[in-house]
């Protein structure tokens, strides 16, 4: 869980990594985004998630099933040059089973993410399956940062964003998992999303990341979520 002083690095870094999350958001993709720094905390590679926008690169997979924040991310990593053992796969959202897989295959040494997954989350699997386990992959979840509550709004805006294009009726289900565990985010993202800020912003090319602020009481004063 976070705490201030030891996980500050971190923290820092997935802070500065948002600007990338937004850039997935404002292509129309989930608003993941992951990288790789080495031991000295220098960012070495990125990856965000590209499921469904068109922005294709040589080095990522884009609107493809595979096109995960982390495996994109991984396969910008300079396997040839750089010891990934060493090194440390930092991802604004839990990893899902595949990226857990993805991190466990590649020999990463250490993996840090900044909010909750309860749907899809599947940390768990680095103590519970022998062949994950057996790598040795240091763990740490920041879930509880003021971070958290700002990916998982612009993560429940983004789920409701493609249900509604998808002529949905319903939220999707796993928002009510994602209810029990992180509230206040999901509770922050229908505010974000009824009020139309997010999507306006995106059409208009802002940047969010850039312009986020926050008050004296650490709450965002950017886009919306003043009142979380």
């Amino acid at each position: 869980m976070y705490a201030d002083g030891a996980l500050g690095k971190p923290l820092r870094t997935l802070a500065g990594v948002f600007g990338v999350a937004w850039e997935s958001y404002r292509l129309g993709s989930l608003p993941i985004a992951a990288v790789i720094v080495d031991e000295h905390n220098a960012i070495v590679a990125r990856g965000r998630n590209r499921l469904r926008d068109d922005d294709g690169a040589s080095n990522a997979l884009h609107r493809h099933p595979l096109a995960h924040a982390e495996v994109n991310a991984l396969l910008n990593f300079p396997f040839g040059e750089l010891s990934a053992s060493r090194c440390t796969l930092l991802t604004t959202t839990e990893p899902c089973p595949l990226c857990v897989g993805a991190a466990r295959m590649s020999r990463v040494g250490a993996l840090t993410y900044a909010s909750r997954d309860p749907w899809a989350g599947s940390a768990a699997l680095f103590e519970t399956v022998p062949y994950i386990r057996q790598q040795g992959i240091r763990v740490t979840s920041l879930a509880g940062s003021p971070l958290e509550t700002c990916l998982i709004a612009f993560q429940a805006d983004a789920h409701l964003r493609d249900t509604r294009a998808e002529k949905e009726l319903k939220a999707p289900l796993f928002f009510e998992v994602w209810q029990k565990v992180v509230p206040l985010g999901v509770a922050a993202g229908k505010r974000l999303f009824a009020s139309g800020v997010l999507l306006a912003l995106a059409r208009s090319g802002a940047d969010v990341a850039g312009s986020c602020k926050r008050d004296r009481a650490n709450r965002c004063r950017g886009c919306g979520l003043g009142s979380v």
